[in-house]
């Protein structure tokens, strides 16, 4: 009975030494990012057309849970993860930061990602009529650390 004793007790303190090892100070937490993708505005983007769509979107990461701040357009990359579905030249035309400091509530920031149908060989592609599935990456640094798909469903009226 005390040896079982004495082994249990070891077994407790061997675990009780590691939790305290796992959460010392100067221990490295490794970092996870994401890509949340908010609401999509079509604004006047149609089939036919080019105009730009706006993918609300916001960078976390375990380090700022409420979004990271401060990102642009070299920030961000977005591409067609399969052809198919009449979409090929998606480009990003512009990142507008969209900070909330409401009094009280924590710092968020996200951000309007507008995207649109790009340019080749001097021909501006035009929305298809068809569903669209986009792989959209954050970069910092020129390494890529996130990616988050989204679904477009463009359809004429």
């Amino acid at each position: 009975m005390k040896h079982t004793m004495m082994i249990l007790v070891i077994f407790i303190i061997a675990i009780l030494a590691i939790s305290t090892a796992d959460s010392a100070p100067g221990t490295p937490v490794p970092v996870r990012t994401m890509i949340k993708i908010g609401s999509i505005d079509y604004g006047s983007a149609a089939p036919g057309n080019s105009e730009p769509v706006t993918i609300m979107v916001s960078v976390l990461s375990t380090v700022y849970p409420n979004g990271i701040c401060g990102l642009d357009k070299s920030n961000f990359k977005i591409e067609v993860p399969t052809h198919g579905f009449g979409y090929t030249g998606i480009v990003i035309k512009d990142v507008l930061g969209v900070a909330s400091t409401a009094v009280g509530s924590p710092t968020s920031c996200s951000y309007g990602v507008k995207i649109a149908p790009g340019i080749y060989q001097g021909k501006q592609y035009k929305w298809a009529n068809s569903p669209g599935a986009f792989n959209l990456y954050y970069f910092r640094g020129g390494n890529q650390i996130a990616v988050a798909t989204f679904n477009l469903k463009m359809y004429a009226n």
